[in-house]
C-alpha cells in the first residue's frame, strides 16, 4: 500500500475507534499483566483467568473496528488484497500490543496470546462488513461464557470449547482458531453488492435536485 492508500484507507474506516481500543488492551496489559481473575462480581469464576488472556480479546476487538467501512462515503469497493492486507495488518498489531504484557509477567503464553488475538479478531471481522456497532459482542460473549461455564471434566481444566482461557495451545485450538479467522477475513474483504469494482456509489440525490 502507499501512503496515500493508506491514508484513504485509515479516513474512511473506524481506524480511530479501532487504536482507541488497541491502546485501552496496552494499558490493562501493562498495568494488570500479573493479575488472575477469579470472581466476577459475586460470581466466581469456574475457571481462574489471568488479564493477559482477556487482553487479546480488547485488542482483537480493535484490530476489527479498524476494520469496519463508514457506508456513508460514496467510495468505490477496494480491492480485494487491499481489504485483506488493511485487516491482516491491525491484527499483527493488535497481536504485537497484546504482547507487550508478557514483557512483565509470565501469567501466559506467547502462544495462548497469539491464539486468543487471531480468535476475537476473527470474531470481530465476522461482523465488520454488518454492522460494526455489535462486532464486539461475539468475543465478548464467548469469554463471559467461558468465565462462568467454562470448567473442564475428565482431567481438563478447561472445557473444549472454552479454550481461550486455556494458557496452554493445542493443535485443536490453531485449527478451530484458523478457521474462524479466516470466515472472518473473508467477511470483510468479500465485493460488496452495492458497489462495482473501480466505480463510486452515488449520494441520494435529494428531491427536487437535478442529478
Amino acid at each position: 500500500m502507499t501512503v496515500r492508500t493508506i491514508r484513504n484507507f485509515a479516513v474512511v474506516r473506524e481506524t480511530w475507534a479501532g487504536l482507541l481500543m488497541l491502546g485501552i488492551s496496552l494499558a490493562v496489559g501493562l498495568a494488570f499483566s500479573s493479575h488472575v481473575l477469579t470472581e466476577f462480581g459475586p460470581i466466581a469464576l469456574a475457571v481462574p483467568l489471568p488479564v493477559l488472556l482477556v487482553v487479546p480479546a480488547i485488542a482483537g476487538i480493535g484490530a476489527g473496528m479498524a476494520s469496519v467501512e463508514d457506508l456513508r462515503m460514496p467510495l468505490p469497493d477496494p480491492p480485494l488484497l487491499a481489504r485483506a492486507g488493511w485487516a491482516l495488518a491491525f491484527t499483527a498489531v493488535a497481536a504485537a500490543i497484546a504482547l507487550a504484557g508478557l514483557a512483565l509477567s509470565d501469567a501466559a503464553t506467547p502462544a495462548a496470546v497469539v491464539r486468543n488475538v487471531v480468535l476475537h479478531a476473527g470474531l470481530a471481522l465476522l461482523l465488520a462488513r454488518t454492522d460494526g456497532r455489535v462486532l464486539w459482542l461475539p468475543g465478548v460473549l464467548l469469554t463471559l461464557m467461558a468465565m462462568l461455564f467454562g470448567q473442564g471434566s475428565a482431567g481438563r481444566e478447561v472445557a473444549t470449547w472454552a479454550f481461550a482461557l486455556d494458557p496452554t495451545v493445542e493443535p485443536s485450538h490453531l485449527g478451530i482458531t484458523g478457521v474462524v479467522y479466516l470466515l472472518g477475513l473473508a467477511a470483510v474483504t468479500w465485493p460488496r453488492r452495492d458497489r462495482l469494482p473501480g466505480r463510486p456509489v452515488s449520494p441520494r440525490t435529494p428531491p427536487g435536485a437535478r442529478p
